[in-house]
């Protein structure tokens, strides 16, 4: 079953802004009665400095200017969001690859995929809990490609968990003991799509990944 989640989040830099804009106004109302009331009662002999209020009327333009440019580029943000949401919600029901390297442990079964490039003399594969606490160690494949991994959710004390979001990091070397540039991804079916953020996200696997991380995107088999 396939899900949408559009509550929107409390917009707080927009709440901001219209609180300034309005405290802006009426300070601005105040300095002009003010203004207003000198310029009545001032001395025609000798005439207020009219350089002071002057670069006052100038500060509180550019202010103002300010304000509006931060209301006009938070209405572009909520557009451009709401756009990246409309694209989301068609990705539902396909089938996506994603380098976001975090799986959920459900049903005995946490799944990745990992690609070794070519000249890997030692390979580790470290799982990491929510709170980057390493949790198992496994040797990898070190034959150059994509390979699998599905980890049934033993630690390395023996101790066998049976839920939780988990990390998976490839540490590969070659003879020389240099790093070599392994890859984490994950493929899984778009259940889910949550717009409550900034950045719209879709569940895969049980997790929520951004948008921004998909790689890969095809149609599930049978649809």
């Amino acid at each position: 079953m396939t899900t949408v989640n559009s509550s929107t989040s409390t917009n707080t830099n927009s709440g901001t802004t219209s609180s300034s804009y309005k405290t802006l106004t009426a300070n601005f109302e105040t300095f002009m009665t003010l203004l207003t009331a000198q310029l009545k009662n001032q001395d025609p002999l000798s005439p207020m400095d009219s350089t002071e209020f002057t670069n006052q009327l100038v500060q509180y333009s550019e202010v103002e200017q300010s304000m509006k440019t931060n209301s006009l580029l938070e209405g572009l943000n909520k557009l451009v969001t709401a756009s990246s949401g409309s694209y989301a919600v068609s990705y539902l029901g396909k089938t996506a690859t994603t380098t976001d390297p975090t799986a959920a442990l459900s049903n005995g079964s946490a799944n990745w995929n990992y690609n070794i490039p070519s000249g890997a003399s030692s390979v580790s594969l470290k799982i990491y809990d929510e709170n980057d606490n390493l949790v198992q160690t496994i040797d990898g494949t070190k034959t150059a490609g994509t390979h699998e991994l599905n980890w049934d959710g033993t630690k390395s004390n023996g101790v066998k968990l049976t839920s939780g979001n988990f990390k998976l990091e490839v540490e590969a070397k070659n003879s020389s003991g240099t790093d070599l540039d392994a890859k984490v991804t994950r493929s899984g079916t778009i259940s889910a799509v949550d717009m409550s953020g900034s950045e719209p996200k879709v569940l895969i696997g049980g997790t929520y990944v951004s948008l921004s991380a998909i790689t890969y995107l095809a149609q599930s088999s049978g649809s």
